[in-house]
């Protein structure tokens, strides 16, 4: 098992106890019918794109409560993630902006659409029309 697939198989496990730790504590929500799906479609709902998976992995790892961890996942948008966490791409004339993320022609803006519970195809950052954009880190700007 190579790094990434490391890396993969933690996401995937800290996603599993988080959503069932949750739907043990809160039956009968939205979140049973996720982790149905992460359970059915295993590791290969997890975004192969590093900056997804910095992400996910920075919402999981959250030092709170599994509730607040699932509202998170569930409701923030990319923009109300921490600025260390936003996906940032250099748009019109230099300015910084969060990007959305592209899969098969849809464009989302939620960090539940990171987890790739439908097993789409083409997956990526993209600018609101859904272009193709590069990420840029903001650490190495300044």
């Amino acid at each position: 098992m190579n790094l990434n697939e490391q890396k993969d198989l933690n996401i995937y496990k800290k996603l599993l106890t988080i959503l069932s730790d949750y739907e043990d504590k809160f039956p009968a929500t939205s979140v049973g019918g996720i982790l149905k799906k992460c359970l059915e479609n295993g590791l290969k709902i997890i975004p192969k794109d590093k900056e997804a998976q910095n992400i996910l992995n920075g919402l999981l790892t959250k030092d709170t409560s599994v509730p607040a961890i699932v509202q998170s996942l569930l409701n923030f948008r990319f923009t109300d993630l921490s600025i260390d966490l936003q996906p940032i791409y250099k748009g019109e004339n230099g300015r910084r902006t969060v990007a959305f993320w592209s899969c098969d022609g849809k464009v989302y803006d939620k960090v539940l659409s990171l987890i790739n519970l439908d097993l789409k195809a083409k997956c990526f950052w993209a600018n609101a029309q859904g272009e193709k954009v590069e990420l840029i880190d903001i650490n190495e700007e300044k």
